[in-house]
C-alpha cells in the first residue's frame, strides 16, 4: 500500500571534528509507517536523530515533514512536529507522570487537554494509576511510556525513538511495540525506532535501514543470521 510522504531526509551528513559518522543519507518516513534504523555502535543512529531533531550541527540537501523544510532549532522542529524521545529518555525525575506528559503540549506553548491525556492513558495505561508520582519513583518500562507519551503529547506527526528497549524486560518491550504499532496504524504517525533488538523491530516494522559508511542501506529484518554477522557484527544467539 502506498503512503504519502512526512519526513524526507536527503544527503544527511554529521561530522564530529573530521571524523564524518554520517555520509549522504537519505531516508523517508511516510504516513503510518514504522521505519528501523539499526546497526552497531557508532554507525550514527543516535547522530542521524539528534541531527533531525537540530540537536547536532549537520549538513543536508533536505530535510522537510510533508514538503516543508523543517528549522535548525530544537524547540521549532519539535513545534511542526517532529518529536525525538531520547536515549535515556530525557524525562525529568522530580517531577510527576502528569508533569511530564504535559511538557509535551508545553513545548507548543499550550496546556494538554483532558482529551489528549486520556488518549495517553488509554494507549499506555499501566501508568494510570501513577499519575502522581513522582516520575523517577517508576520503572523503567513505565517511565519509557512516559516518555513516548510525552512525544505524542506535542501532538507528534513524526516520532523519533533512540534505543526503546535498552534495558527493559522482554514483556514490557512486547507491550511498548504494540502500542506503537497502534499509533501508526490508528493516528497516521510516522516512527523512527532505533534499537539494538532487532529481533523486536523485526515484529513491527514496515521498512528498515541501516549505516553502512555513513550511508543508509536497505536490510531485511527477517533474515536474523545476514543482520546480525553483517551489520551488527555479531551472532545471532548473542
Amino acid at each position: 500500500m502506498s503512503r504519502d510522504n512526512l519526513l524526507t531526509v536527503r544527503g544527511l551528513a554529521v561530522a564530529y571534528g573530521a571524523a564524518r559518522v554520517v555520509d549522504h543519507l537519505d531516508l523517508t518516513v511516510s504516513v503510518g509507517e514504522i521505519v528501523a534504523l539499526v546497526g552497531p555502535n557508532g554507525a550514527g543512529k543516535t547522530s542521524t536523530l539528534r541531527a533531525l531533531s537540530a540537536m547536532t550541527p549537520h549538513r543536508a540537501e533536505e530535510i522537510s515533514l510533508a514538503g516543508t523544510p523543517l528549522p535548525r532549532r530544537p524547540d521549532a522542529t519539535a513545534a511542526r512536529g517532529l518529536s525525538h524521545v531520547p536515549e535515556g529518555r530525557g524525562l525529568i525525575s522530580t517531577l510527576t507522570v502528569r508533569q511530564n506528559i504535559e511538557l509535551g503540549a508545553a513545548a507548543l506553548g499550550r496546556r494538554l487537554s483532558r482529551k489528549s491525556l486520556g488518549e495517553m492513558l488509554t494507549l499506555f495505561p499501566a501508568i494510570e494509576p501513577h499519575l502522581d508520582r513522582k516520575a523517577g519513583d517508576l520503572s523503567g518500562g513505565q517511565q519509557q511510556m512516559i516518555a513516548v507519551a510525552r512525544g505524542l503529547a506535542a501532538d507528534a506527526r513524526v516520532l523519533m525513538v533512540d534505543e526503546l528497549s535498552l534495558g527493559l524486560a522482554p514483556a514490557v518491550v512486547s507491550d511498548l511495540l504494540i502500542a506503537l504499532r497502534g499509533v501508526a496504524d490508528d493516528r497516521g504517525v510516522g516512527l523512527l525506532l532505533v534499537d539494538q533488538n532487532v529481533r523486536a523491530l523485526a515484529q513491527i516494522s514496515d521498512t528498515a535501514l541501516t549505516i553502512r559508511d555513513g550511508r543508509g542501506v536497505a536490510v531485511d529484518l527477517t533474515q536474523l543470521d545476514v543482520m546480525h554477522s553483517d551489520y551488527l557484527g555479531r551472532p545471532t544467539s548473542t
